[in-house]
């Protein structure tokens, strides 16, 4: 007869049970699991810090500094500004406390920029006997320490968070970098 039917049958509940594997639960919970930890990676996705009361703040959307008076929800918070008294979301404010701050002795070097090598003033006095500074060798501010290109071979420089280490290729391993 070639025609659907448009009524519903009756028909038991036990014909009606969907019959799924054991482990299919524990599966489904990996695969959310897997997919909620690569998202989290991809967006740089972190949990934020509580503050504390009395914390110092900057309020994004108001361009304004304040203070923590009280935690109302798990991720909100009341900060008292300049213009009165605000609530707003964790993702919304900056602590402005400085967690770990980097001391500097009067003497000591500024920190080396990452991937750099750091040669002493005797190896800079061996790998230049007069005592100038060769073309291309960085010095760093305030000390005798030069940041100078070895034949290593990555080569130094690291800009930003994001980019990568660059690598020479293999038959560049013998030749030195001025």
């Amino acid at each position: 007869m070639n025609r659907l039917l448009r009524t519903t049958l009756p028909s038991m509940p036990e014909t009606r049970v969907v019959h799924k594997p054991p482990n299919i639960a524990e599966k489904e919970q990996h695969i959310n699991l897997r997919t909620m930890n690569n998202y989290n990676q991809r967006h740089k996705a972190t949990l934020l810090p509580k503050l504390s009361q009395g914390s110092p703040v900057y309020v994004r959307d108001t361009k304004k500094q304040g203070t923590v008076l009280a935690s109302v929800a798990p991720h909100s918070y009341t900060v008292k500004t300049e213009t009165g008294v605000i609530r707003r979301n964790r993702s919304a404010l900056v602590d402005l406390r400085e967690e770990d701050p980097v001391v500097l002795e009067p003497n000591a070097p500024p920190p080396v920029p990452m991937g750099a090598e750091v040669l002493s003033p005797k190896a800079n006095k061996k790998a230049n006997p007069s005592g100038t500074q060769a073309p291309g060798t960085l010095v760093a501010e305030g000390s005798g320490t030069s940041l100078a290109h070895t034949a290593s071979p990555t080569v130094p420089g690291r800009f930003g968070a994001l980019s990568r280490e660059r690598r020479l290729p293999r038959r560049f391993d013998d030749y030195l970098m001025n």
